[in-house]
């Protein structure tokens, strides 16, 4: 075979090969946005379900007895307005040794249902690892 007619169908089987690469790129990177789409829909339709129901905000508090800033989980029922005349019960939940005051949250995750369903404020305040 002819070197000039080898070297044009290597050229032509290069191409091929670059334009097959190039039209899966363009494939791959329209399934990389359906699927971006899709999660940024699905974060909003959580975020919009999370905001009808009890909120979670942290607080924190000068302690003059310990000298410092303490931070501290409120969670509060669905409804709630700090501006409402309504009383709510409180309950306290302490983390036990090696927590923090985020624990209840992240080892109770329906503690937020539980929340809205006894109408309590639960307040969650941090006492170190081990004090």
């Amino acid at each position: 075979m002819d070197l000039k007619l080898l070297g044009l169908v290597e050229f032509m089987l290069c191409s091929t090969k670059k334009y097959i690469s190039i039209e899966n790129n363009i494939s791959i990177l329209k399934s990389q946005k359906i699927i971006k789409l899709k999660l940024s829909l699905l974060l909003l339709l959580c975020f919009s379900l999370s905001a009808v129901v009890s909120q979670i905000d942290t607080l924190k508090i000068w302690s003059k007895s310990m000298n410092k800033t303490i931070p501290n989980l409120v969670i509060t029922p669905e409804g709630y307005s700090s501006d409402s005349k309504e009383k709510y019960n409180m309950l306290y939940l302490l983390h036990g040794a090696g927590g923090n005051y985020t624990g209840w949250v992240s080892k109770a995750q329906n503690i937020k249902v539980l929340v809205d369903k006894f109408n309590r404020i639960i307040v969650c305040p941090d006492r170190d690892r081990t004090s």
